[in-house]
């Protein structure tokens, strides 16, 4: 989960039921293909502010708008209590929402037709980031009470483990800063758990590759050369990011080469904050490791983000795929999907709600997609990952 609320309320878009205009809008994304019928976007959220219920209604509204059909609901990656800032999003997809509101797992139970449920977030990745801030190593008789945690998620009902951070920053005040070393204990316990029982693992993991950036030093900026993240160094107004983070790929390729069987889906590929995640080494890696699968996301305008726009797979100017893209796509198209994190809630008080930037920009990539691929991309890829 990269919170977008923030950036997302500059954009005030009227909810028309045709798609949005603008470079990267284009046509509707079914292309004529019925993917508004069988479009499966992996990665969604309820903004906690309000009753899930509204939300509910508020993404359906957004998914008729864009051209989809099912989502994928999930708490966003909560820190441990110690270390979350104030405001920080702090429940479980069991929990009843805002107002007395449904849990998440009732709405998905009440509109099979729209949602299916991921979860782990607020249990499984809190239970991991305590584990690392406490400094204590877990021994057995922990990993199998973890285990037991996860097998009762799937249980209830949940198709897939998420949202789980390995490298989480933080982009505003009650935002959170998450490092967990992909290869601990717990992750790789749930690796086991997702290979066994045949589910996949959404992770949220700002790629840091071989290097210590300084932060905000290190990251790229902004249209107007701002950085969108600050650190706890930061005099006038300090954030909850750390002064440097480290290297982070060596573990996350050891959890991905530590079960070949469980699916890893990497979320918010093409969104990238710190300017490492090149079509060249998503390629090493994804030839490397035939478990791993890219979740695409996308602002439709990236200019008030700090994401590196040379990493993105539209170009802003023109809204056209980017031949590298293409090509990253198109020789594994078997392992991409699409996963717009976009926080729907009461339009009233977030009113990009409803066909919001995230969403809009990321399903316009499908257009621009050969057929077949948009179809295996947006259809048959999160159908059969997830098992629905």
């Amino acid at each position: 989960m990269t919170l977008n609320r923030g950036l997302s309320l500059a954009f005030v878009f009227l909810f028309a039921c045709s798609r949005p205009t603008g470079p990267d809008a284009g046509p509707p994304p079914d292309g004529g293909l019925g993917i508004e019928t069988c479009g499966v976007d992996v990665h969604q959220h309820f903004a906690h502010n309000s009753s899930f219920d509204v939300g509910a209604s508020s993404m359906i509204e957004g998914m008729e708008a864009v051209g989809y059909a099912h989502s994928l609901l999930m708490p966003p990656p909560i820190a441990d209590p110690g270390t979350a800032p104030e405001g920080a999003a702090n429940w479980i997809y069991t929990e009843r929402s805002r107002d007395g509101g449904p849990s998440l797992l009732e709405t998905v139970q009440a509109d099979p037709e729209h949602f299916s449920l991921v979860a782990g977030g607020g249990i499984l990745n809190r239970w991991i980031h305590g584990a690392v801030v406490s400094g204590i190593e877990p021994d057995e008789a922990d990993l199998y009470a973890f285990e037991r945690a996860a097998e009762d998620i799937l249980d209830d009902g949940a198709v897939g483990f998420g949202e789980m951070a390995a490298l989480h920053l933080s982009i505003e005040a009650t935002h959170p800063f998450i490092m967990i070393p992909a290869d601990h204990a717990y992750f790789l316990r749930l690796a086991e758990v997702a290979g066994r029982r045949g589910v996949p693992i959404d992770i949220h993991a700002e790629m840091v590759d071989g290097v210590t950036i300084a932060i905000p030093d290190d990251l790229p900026r902004n249209a107007l050369g701002r950085s969108c993240f600050r650190s706890t160094a930061n005099e006038t107004n300090p954030g909850n990011n750390p002064v440097e983070i480290a290297d982070m790929m060596v573990g996350f390729e050891r959890l991905l080469a530590h079960d070949p069987s469980a699916a890893i889906i990497w979320s918010h590929v093409g969104w990238d904050n710190i300017g490492h995640m090149t079509t060249e080494r998503l390629r090493e890696l994804m030839s490397a490791y035939p478990n791993l699968y890219l979740s695409l996301k996308m602002l439709d305008d990236p200019s008030p983000g700090c994401q590196l726009i040379a990493n993105r797979p539209l170009d802003p100017t023109d809204g056209s795929l980017r031949p590298e893209w293409e090509a990253l796509i198109e020789d594994f198209a078997e392992r991409v999907v699409i996963g717009a994190d976009t926080f729907f809630g009461d339009p009233s008080t977030e009113p990009a709600s409803v066909a919001a930037p995230n969403t809009r920009g990321t399903w316009a990539l499908v257009d621009r997609l050969a057929p077949e691929t948009a179809t295996m991309v947006a259809c048959e890829n999160p159908r059969r990952l997830f098992g629905l």
